[in-house]
């Protein structure tokens, strides 16, 4: 898009406070849609891989998104923490999210996030970024009290780099804010090629 024209209303198709903390940090006025709740589990009954997974989910949300907001530019993203090849979703109950963090100690794991976006009359771009993440050697009573002073039940992997990450995260290799759950730095080019200014 020619940087002389404007650029269409910008939507941030996610109810999560993390991802539009990290959009407003861009300093771009948005709006915010929660798209309806049709996303496939990481332990659902499917045979999808964790980025394929990803991948169906941000295109479910950009689908429900430009259909409700026809005109703007959508911005989604479904991120998904990777283990053995596998998925750790969002704890049932705290025994599972010590499960999960017990699993997690003292080795590396990926966190991927799908990130797309649509103009409305092209084809969505989806990408992958993955970051590594190296988890500290955790006992019991670490889990326990981490547990204990973050909610994790409505995070994939059960826990919060942004809140008392220290306590459970030993490094990364790759984005932060992957992690948290917008990789902003591959948002920014797809950004300024549709005529933001950032």
């Amino acid at each position: 898009m020619p940087s002389a024209l404007i650029p269409p209303p910008l939507l941030l198709a996610s109810t999560s406070p993390r991802r539009r903390e990290l959009l407003a940090g861009l300093g771009l006025e948005f709006d915010g849609y929660a798209p309806p709740d049709r996303e496939l589990a990481e332990d659902g009954d499917h045979d999808l891989e964790p980025e394929e997974l990803a991948h169906h989910n941000v295109g479910t949300k950009l689908d429900s998104a430009r259909a409700a907001y026809p005109g703007h530019a959508i911005i989604a993203a479904d991120t998904v923490v990777i283990l053995d090849g596998g998925c750790l979703g969002k704890p049932r109950d705290l025994d599972q999210a010590r499960d999960y963090l017990s699993r997690l100690s003292g080795r590396e794991h990926t966190v991927l996030t799908a990130l797309g976006f649509a103009l409305s009359g092209q084809d969505a771009a989806i990408k992958s970024v993955r970051t590594v993440v190296r988890f500290r050697s955790l006992s019991p009573d670490q889990i326990n009290n981490y547990l204990e002073k973050v909610p994790v039940l409505d995070k994939a992997g059960a826990y919060a780099f942004q809140d008392q990450g220290s306590l459970v995260v030993e490094g990364i290799s790759g984005s932060a804010h992957n992690v948290i759950g917008l990789p902003t730095e591959a948002l920014v080019p797809l950004l300024q090629e549709a005529g933001y200014r950032l």
